[in-house]
């Protein structure tokens, strides 16, 4: 779980590490994790705001399955930055800017145990290691599902039946994820016009690539930019 405090301070302590907590910083609080010790405490009041990842996969690696020290990741500007959360909920242009600014301060803090995260993640799934790899190699708009369950061996259904069961998300609905979030990361960390990331991404043009991007984000990718620019740089 992700913190955004908004006022007081807490702490969380776990797996031997201790973090207060206070506005104006962003934290990662793990999940209690079997019989894993962890504590918390409130001296003041605390508000804040929180996202929650379930099963976060890059590229097929869950990098926060066995990360279970509370840790700092980054700061945000509470008066200016609060205004995007709406109430008990986030709109989903706000939901996506949000979530891709958190997840690379993620990767940022913790890049260094991604190795040591693939290899965990292999062995538990080695059966569908060779399809992430592959995944990774080809991840574009021309990859295809029939693709992968030519990589797993697998029929269709058998293969769906069991990316489904160990990702949580359906072979098609996890590509387009991963697209997605790699259209997000062109857009708001390269100069490319939305025409070469669209050629980039091998779609077929560039009308297909705003529609896929907007159905996705609820923003077409100029404007999703743009907002991102306006309200986050």
């Amino acid at each position: 779980m992700v913190l955004f405090p908004i006022a007081g301070r807490a702490w969380y302590e776990s797996d031997g590490v201790r973090i207060e907590m206070r506005p104006g910083s962003v934290y990662w609080t793990p999940p209690s994790k079997g019989n894993l010790p962890f504590s918390r405490g409130c001296p003041e009041f605390f508000s804040h705001f929180y996202l929650a990842f379930h099963y976060e996969m890059i590229d097929g690696i869950n990098l926060l399955e066995n990360w279970q020290a509370p840790a700092k990741i980054g700061e945000w500007d509470v008066e200016r930055d609060a205004e995007h959360w709406e109430p008990n909920s986030l709109s989903l242009p706000n939901a996506w800017i949000i979530t891709a600014t958190v997840e690379a301060a993620l990767i940022r803090h913790c890049g260094h145990r991604l190795e040591e995260a693939i290899e965990a993640q292999y062995r538990t799934q080695s059966h569908l290691g060779n399809v992430f790899t592959y995944i990774e190699e080809h991840l574009s708009a021309s990859l295809r599902v029939e693709d992968l369950n030519e990589v797993a061996c697998l029929s269709r259904s058998a293969f769906t039946r069991n990316f489904t069961r160990i990702i949580g998300l359906s072979p098609k609905a996890y590509l387009n994820l991963l697209l997605t979030r790699k259209a997000c990361s062109l857009l708001l960390q390269t100069s490319l016009s939305v025409k070469e990331v669209s050629e980039q991404l091998e779609f077929e043009n560039e009308n297909y690539f705003n529609r896929f991007f907007s159905k996705q984000t609820g923003f077409p990718p100029g404007r999703y930019r743009a907002h991102a620019k306006e309200k986050w740089q």
